[in-house]
């Protein structure tokens, strides 16, 4: 498998794994996305168009809350796995994607 397959399968994989244990309290990666960024907003609140407003409920709390700590059970699990070095050396190999993903490349043809 190409390095990029294999990355877009670890990908998957994680987002499985975390999306798995989100469903048992009914959210998935982007509604907890969603609801982070109500949170992180002052006021709880986002416009979601003309004459729409998303606002963050006491129910979208608890849910958040619920969904952060899985979020955060998952990743312990996860990156509990790996070494310091292994942390190290993925957090620079994630950086090293970053840049070459930011980097004009030279025309086709």
């Amino acid at each position: 498998m190409s390095g990029l397959l294999a990355l877009l399968h670890a990908a998957g994989s994680v987002e499985g794994f975390v999306d798995a244990r989100l469903s048992a309290v009914g959210l998935s990666l982007p509604k907890l996305a969603a609801l982070d960024r109500l949170m992180q907003t002052p006021g709880g609140s986002l416009p979601l168009g003309q004459s729409r407003l998303a606002v963050i409920t006491n129910a979208g709390r608890q849910a958040y809350e619920k969904g952060a700590g899985i979020h955060r059970d998952a990743e312990r699990q996860l990156f509990g796995a790996l070494t310091d070095d292994d942390a190290a050396r993925l957090a620079d190999i994630f950086e090293k994607l970053d840049r070459a993903r930011l980097t004009p490349q030279p025309a086709l043809g």
